[in-house]
């Protein structure tokens, strides 16, 4: 596996990596959150913190991914 960090990602990007049933970590500035659907109403994470699922609107989502630099990994198989 391959371990891809952009600060830049997209949303068409971080949308087909979450589709394709892999995973997207993103950067908040409390820690991190586990990115498990993401459409273009919502995104709903699991907060590492905590273990909680939380659905967010995703201009909630969008504010707290800018806020901590738009920070995103994931992983692809060649």
């Amino acid at each position: 596996s391959t371990r891809v960090r952009s600060s830049a990602a997209s949303d068409v990007y971080k949308r087909q990596f979450v589709s394709d049933g892999k995973p997207v970590i993103a950067k908040t500035d409390d820690g991190y959150v586990v990115i498990t659907a993401y459409d273009t109403a919502n995104v709903t994470y699991i907060d590492a913190s905590t273990g909680s699922e939380v659905t967010q609107t995703q201009a909630n989502a969008t504010k707290l991914f800018t806020q901590a630099g738009n920070i995103y990994v994931t992983y692809y198989k060649k």
